[in-house]
C-alpha cells in the first residue's frame, strides 16, 4: 500500500512539471495551430511565443480574466493561408477579426463552435466556398461582415435566424438564389449590404419586420419584381439602393411619398439609384 502511494506521488510529480515545462495553455497551443496554416508578418511570428505561460499579450490577442482568448484582431496585417479548424477550439472568443488580409480556401465550419461570438469579420480576403451553416449556431452574434469575398452558394436561412444581429455585410461576393424569407426575424437588425452578388427573385414581404433597418443595399443584383408595399412604414429607413434591378420604377411606387427618389447618397431618408463609394464600416469590441 505505502508503495502504491508512492507511485501516485511520483505520477502526480511528474504530471505537474510536465505542466510547467509545456508552456503556452490552451487557447495559447490552438492560436500556435493556427499560426501554421498562415504566413504571417515578423512581428506576429516573434510576439506568438510557444514558451509565454499565456497568450494574452501575443500581437492582436486579447484575453479574459481566466486567460482564455477573448479577441482575435489581425486586421491589414498581410496575413495569407487558410483558416485552420482549431479556431472552433476557442470556446470564449468574442470577436473575430481578420480582415483586409488574402486568407484563401474555405470558412472552415468548426467556427460553429464559437458560440460566444458577437463580432465576426472576414471581409476583403480571397476567401471561396460555401457560407458554412454552422454559422447559424452563433446566437449571440451581433456583427457579421463577410463582404469581398468569392463566396458562392445561397445565403444559408440559419444566420436569419441569428435573434441578435444588427449588421450584415455579404456584399461583393457571387452568392446567388433568392434573399431567405425569414430575414423579417431579424427584429434588431439595422445594416443589411447585399448588394453586388447574383441574387434573383423578389424582395421577402417579411423584410418590413425589420423595424429597426435604416439601411437596405440590393444594388448590382438580379432581382425582380415590386418592393413590399409596406416597406414604406419602416419609419427607420433612411437609404435604399436600388440599382441594376428590373422594374425599378415599379418598386419605388410602393414607398412612401416622403422619400423622394434622389442620386444623393448624403442626404438622410432618400432612395438613392446609385450607389455608395465604401462598404459600411466595421464595429469594434474592445479588450
Amino acid at each position: 500500500m505505502a508503495m502504491a502511494k508512492e507511485l501516485v506521488i511520483i505520477v502526480l510529480v511528474f504530471v505537474l512539471e510536465f505542466q510547467c515545462i509545456k508552456g503556452v495553455n490552451k487557447d495559447g497551443t490552438l492560436l500556435l495551430s493556427l499560426l501554421k496554416n498562415l504566413k504571417a508578418p515578423p512581428n506576429i511570428i516573434r510576439s506568438w511565443n510557444s514558451s509565454d505561460k499565456y497568450p494574452c499579450h501575443w500581437e492582436g490577442v486579447s484575453c479574459h480574466r481566466d486567460h482564455t482568448v477573448n479577441v482575435l484582431d489581425l486586421t491589414g496585417q498581410l496575413i495569407s493561408g487558410t483558416l485552420s479548424p482549431a479556431i472552433g477550439g476557442l470556446r470564449k472568443l468574442r470577436a473575430l477579426y481578420l480582415s483586409s488580409n488574402t486568407l484563401s480556401a474555405t470558412i472552415p465550419r468548426e467556427l460553429g463552435n464559437c458560440t460566444e461570438l458577437e463580432y465576426l469579420d472576414l471581409s476583403e480576403n480571397n476567401l471561396h466556398g460555401h457560407i458554412p451553416l454552422e454559422v447559424g449556431r452563433l446566437t449571440k452574434l451581433s456583427y457579421l461582415s463577410l463582404y469581398s469575398n468569392f463566396l458562392t452558394g445561397t445565403i444559408p436561412p440559419s444566420i436569419f435566424g441569428l435573434p441578435l444581429l444588427e449588421e450584415i455585410y455579404l456584399n461583393q461576393n457571387n452568392l446567388t438564389g433568392e434573399i431567405p424569407s425569414n430575414v423579417g426575424n431579424l427584429t434588431k437588425l439595422s445594416s443589411l449590404w447585399l448588394a453586388e452578388n447574383k441574387l434573383s427573385g423578389t424582395i421577402p414581404a417579411s423584410i418590413t419586420n425589420c423595424r429597426r433597418l435604416a439601411k437596405l443595399y440590393l444594388y448590382h443584383n438580379q432581382l425582380h419584381g415590386n418592393l413590399p408595399e409596406s416597406l414604406g412604414r419602416l419609419q427607420s429607413l433612411a437609404y435604399l439602393y436600388l440599382t441594376s434591378m428590373r422594374q425599378v420604377v415599379e418598386m419605388l411606387r410602393a414607398l412612401r411619398p416622403v422619400n423622394p427618389i434622389s442620386r444623393n447618397s448624403n442626404t438622410k431618408g432618400k432612395v438613392v439609384l446609385g450607389e455608395p463609394s465604401t462598404p459600411g464600416g466595421r464595429n469594434v469590441m474592445s479588450a
